[in-house]
């Protein structure tokens, strides 16, 4: 970079950052090309496969430039970082296939049971399990791109780059620029969200989907404008294809926000209608949940059947609870969202992996205590409450609905990838506070 500054050119830090991230992503490139990892082991034309590759980050990056810039160049860099972490992450996978290249190979089983009549001509989208969307997006990605799991990693990358945008923008709703972008960095440089949304996984888009309904919803109350209630309406959609569970989940939370909305912004004639219109559209959505079988998520049979089933393994907890009724649900629902939360605790480590999550746990529990201590400081802080207690209730609901059913440490570590921005959005918001707070205090002793 000084050789540059010599020659007489100017280069911004932004340049300089993209300089080093195209030079950093073409050695990687050229070494997935050289090395004999997971990466060759799927590519029959390897040459071919990683032009396939360049052009997917390539339209990638240019996407997340022309989003991301309409901001900042600050949040474009913070954006860019994200990217590029999770980038190299998956090079690593790639490359060495130390850490798993398919951590769950039901998507990619699918894939190559669907292909071969894909390619034949003949598009049909259930090979016996029922219609999946995230394994139907897998095949028409390696139908177009070729069968190799690095192409929805890549994509995987992409849109967990584009969370931290909307994430930013959630923050700046509620709080300010400050408690934005220290959120979005963190998220960016967060071990689990780099780790798990790297794979081939559903975790990203599910993360993405249900980010970007909050923040159309928390838009939609401010509002009430009808842009904001189709975007709810397509993240609702969307999010339910990716996690069925979701679709019932979301209602359920969403359906309470928008009766106090009506009510308290309708006037005292036309109260009594918007109570009514809200009932009747809550009884459509249940009647569209119920025909395509969303509604069968809460029958109290299946939350025992599936908390008992993802007790299998070496890492499962609370394996001896059983629900027989509501009630069981009401008591056990403390002890499980903590160990939703804060897993794995120290007895439950077996690998690296969790050793590495165990510290994430620490860092949550701290954060939690912080976030306790300051929350008077905190809702005083934020500018636009009913968005406020609007995102608390919805990620703690979400918490508290999987941490019913989850009942393995891996699961719950991913799982809880949905809503764990809120703890960081929360903790920001309260050291943002309080360093203000001293510094305005250290102004007027000056100014004394």
């Amino acid at each position: 970079m000084k050789n540059i500054s010599m020659l007489g050119l100017k280069v911004s830090k932004t340049e300089k950052f993209l300089i080093f991230f195209t030079g950093s992503t073409i050695g990687l490139i050229v070494s997935l090309l050289a090395s004999n990892g997971p990466f060759t082991h799927f590519s029959e034309n390897h040459v071919f496969a990683l032009i396939k590759v360049i052009l997917c980050i390539l339209i990638s990056s240019s996407i997340l430039y022309f989003i991301a810039s309409t901001v900042s160049q600050k949040l474009m860099n913070i954006v860019f970082l994200a990217f590029f972490l999770r980038i190299i992450t998956v090079f690593f996978m790639s490359i060495f296939g130390i850490l798993p290249y398919q951590y769950d190979n039901n998507w990619d089983l699918t894939a190559s049971q669907l292909l071969p009549s894909w390619h034949a001509g003949n598009f049909y989208f259930d090979v016996g399990n029922g219609f999946e969307p995230y394994s139907i997006l897998t095949t028409i990605i390696y139908f177009l791109l070729g069968e190799n799991p690095i192409y929805m990693q890549l994509l995987n990358a992409f849109f967990g780059a584009l969370t931290i945008y909307v994430i930013f923008l959630i923050c700046l709703k509620l709080f300010n620029k400050r408690v934005a972008y220290l959120t979005s960095i963190i998220i960016a440089l967060w071990p689990t969200y780099i780790f798990f949304i790297s794979m081939q996984m559903r975790e990203s888009l599910a993360i993405f989907f249900i980010t970007l309904l909050i923040y159309f919803f928390i838009n939609w109350l401010n509002d009430f404008k009808i842009k904001n209630l189709i975007g709810v309406l397509i993240a609702l959609i969307f999010s339910a294809l990716i996690r069925e569970q979701n679709a019932v989940l979301v209602t359920l939370i969403l359906f309470p926000f928008v009766i106090v909305h009506f009510w308290k912004n309708s006037n005292k004639y036309l109260k009594i209608f918007s109570v009514i219109f809200s009932f009747v559209g809550l009884i459509i959505a249940f009647l569209i949940l119920n025909v395509s079988g969303y509604l069968s998520y809460l029958n109290l049979n299946y939350i025992s059947e599936e908390m008992n089933y993802r007790t299998d393994g070496e890492t499962a907890y609370l394996a001896w609870m059983n629900y027989s009724s509501i009630f069981d649900l009401i008591i056990y629902s403390p002890i499980r969202l903590i160990y939703f939360v804060y897993t794995p605790f120290p007895w439950q480590i077996t690998d690296f992996q969790q050793a590495i999550s165990f510290l994430e746990s620490i860092v949550l529990i701290i954060m939690t205590f912080y976030i306790l201590k300051n929350i008077k400081k905190i809702i005083n802080y934020s500018l636009y409450k009913k968005g406020f207690f609007f995102l608390i209730a919805f990620c703690l609901l979400g918490l508290i609905a999987n941490g019913l059913i989850d009942s393995n440490v891996g699961t719950a570590i991913r799982h809880k990838l949905q809503y764990l921005y809120l703890f960081i959005i929360l903790f920001v918001a309260a050291w943002d506070y309080n360093k203000t707070k001293v510094l305005n205090e250290k102004t007027r002793y000056n100014s004394d």
